[in-house]
């Protein structure tokens, strides 16, 4: 008796076979709703309707809910271990450094490559004041406003 209880390493929540229930009711549930529209006229509404009732059987036959319930697992089991794991800690210590680091260069500095080019703030300026590249940019387009009358 104690081999039949033996772990053989199938978790009841990773079999193809669970997950049987769970479509067949939210199909139904689906089947129902898309139903009950038909009835109404509502039959845009009701296709939708049935296309849901269909989604869950394709997710089963694709596997996707074990799939997600591995993941789910999976992400389980590294956040237990995360908890006192203080290289994690560091780690995300240092990820978050990272993340700060690459924010601020990219909004206090230059462009991505790190070349030392001006600030958005002087090219703002430079536009604004008719003075720099930005005034050739817009030559064109103020030669046909004036050409039309607007100023």
């Amino acid at each position: 008796m104690a081999a039949r209880l033996r772990h053989t390493g199938i978790v009841p929540g990773q079999t193809s076979l669970w997950w049987l229930p769970w479509v067949v009711g939210l199909s139904a549930f689906a089947v129902w709703m898309a139903l009950s529209a038909w009835r109404r006229g509502e039959h845009a509404r009701a296709a939708r309707r049935f296309g849901w009732a269909i989604a869950p059987w394709a997710a089963w036959l694709l596997g996707l809910f074990t799939l997600g319930w591995r993941v789910g697992d999976a992400f389980g089991d590294w956040g237990q271990r995360f908890v006192f794991n203080p290289a994690a800690w560091l780690g995300f210590i240092a990820g978050g450094v990272a993340v700060v680091l690459l924010w601020a260069g990219y909004r206090f500095g230059g462009d991505a490559e790190g070349d030392e080019t001006e600030s958005p703030r002087k090219r703002r300026r430079a536009v604004e004041s008719g003075s720099g590249s930005g005034s050739d940019e817009f030559a064109d387009i103020e030669a046909i406003l004036k050409k039309r009358g607007i100023t």
